[in-house]
């Protein structure tokens, strides 16, 4: 499926497990993603987020190398 973070294509309450993988940090509206996220997950569902976090601005440790 393909769709908005911030409107998921699903009804209410239909998943038990959810996730996001380096996505969650390139949404500005953190909390809408959060909203959409507990909407449609059941009420004892369970959100995972793995994203790359700074509390300071450091250079990439992965070097970009354009070609």
């Amino acid at each position: 499926m393909h769709g908005s973070a911030l409107a998921l294509p699903f009804g209410m309450a239909g998943f038990d497990r959810a996730y996001t993988i380096h996505a969650g940090m390139n949404i500005a509206d953190k909390l809408g993603l959060f909203r959409e996220v507990r909407r449609v997950l059941k009420p004892e569902g369970v959100f995972a987020i793995f994203d790359l976090m700074s509390i300071q601005k450091v250079p990439s440790a992965i070097p970009y190398r354009g070609r």
